[in-house]
């Protein structure tokens, strides 16, 4: 839940904050989706790891000061738009670019379905954006008509509405969705293409992932012996646990690992390396 305040506004996206003369706003989003693409991809380059990043230092690329009302009102629009994660609270408080921003801002195609795709999804991410295209599917109307439904019926602040509805049109028009629909059986299909390409890229962002934990937790070791090389692959950091039961799993298949033998010629010489010569070392070792 966003907790950003502005100077003497709501919150951007609380509900349950009456200020001014009593009224309450819905959750909204004070900025455009441009703007805050172009706002998260400021973070994105700041932290190409994506490690999540302190709230003042987040406002501070960001061009403003630490707990300013202005720059908590632009992270919590970012946040509603699905562009950031945020953690911890307070001082520790923490932001990170999310998979959603990092995907769109990766694709820089001049034509790509993905990323209008994706685009579209931000957009009607705030719960507001969502019920204006569901009451509206085919463009929005006039400001007059938007106006009248949100101070009438979601009990909208008047003096927050303008700024509200010119970041509205502004961000459907980014999103392509300022226009009516196709009719007939191609909005279906494009609808439903629309779908099946963001299920893809979720899951390709998801088998990516995974791909990358894979990697990040196994490491491969190479062990020369005589005669050829011992290839251990384990997870890494393995810790003593595992350390200590990958040693015992060892010892107890000894006898496989090593297989039959024949007993030593007394003629050949021995094998630093056999049981007879570790037995001799370790009975000299002693005696000393």
């Amino acid at each position: 839940m966003d907790t950003e305040k502005t100077n003497g506004a709501n919150e951007v996206g609380d509900e349950s904050n009456p200020v001014g003369r009593g009224l309450r706003s819905p959750g909204y989003t004070s900025t455009t989706i441009k703007e805050a693409l172009e706002k998260t991809k400021k973070l994105r380059d700041y932290g190409p790891a994506r490690k999540p990043i302190a709230i003042d230092a987040a406002l501070k690329v960001l061009g403003y000061s630490p707990r300013s009302g202005g720059g908590m009102q632009l992270v919590a629009s970012m946040k509603k738009y699905g562009f950031l994660e945020d953690s911890g609270s307070t001082d520790t408080r923490a932001v990170r670019v999310s998979d959603l921003a990092n995907s769109i801002l990766l694709d820089a195609r001049p034509s790509s379905p993905e990323r209008d795709s994706l685009i579209r999804k931000a957009a009607l991410t705030p719960k507001l954006n969502a019920e204006i295209r569901e009451r509206w599917p085919h463009g929005l109307p006039d400001d007059s008509t938007i106006r009248y439904w949100l101070a009438s019926e979601r009990a909208f602040n008047e003096k927050y509405i303008p700024a509200y509805l010119k970041a509205l049109r502004e961000t459907f028009e980014y999103a392509k969705l300022d226009s009516a629909p196709d009719t007939g059986d191609d909005s279906d299909e494009a609808e439903f293409e629309d779908q099946n390409i963001a299920d893809h890229i979720d899951d390709r962002q998801e088998n990516q992932k995974q791909n990358r934990r894979a990697e990040t937790s196994v490491r491969e070791f190479l062990f020369p012996l005589i005669g050829g090389v011992a290839v251990l692959r384990v997870p890494h950091p393995m810790g003593p646990e595992n350390y200590n039961l990958l040693k015992a799993i060892i010892d107890a298949t000894r006898a496989a690992l090593i297989g039959p033998q024949t007993p030593p010629n007394p003629l050949e010489p021995m094998s630093p390396y056999s049981d007879e010569a570790v037995a001799s070392r370790r009975a000299r070792e002693f005696k000393e």
